[in-house]
């Protein structure tokens, strides 16, 4: 885990987390303010 601040802490991905990163990653709003940094996962990413 990387402390960032107080309040923000970045861990590494755990796999339970792959669904909820599989929806986030291909919502159309959040690809729409990714558009040059993402091409959405896939289920094999």
């Amino acid at each position: 885990m990387l402390k960032i601040t107080e309040q923000i802490y970045l861990r590494r991905p755990e796999p339970s987390d792959s669904e909820a990163m599989h929806q986030y990653r291909n919502d159309p709003e959040i690809a729409a303010a990714l558009t040059q940094f993402s091409k959405g996962y896939s289920r094999n990413d």
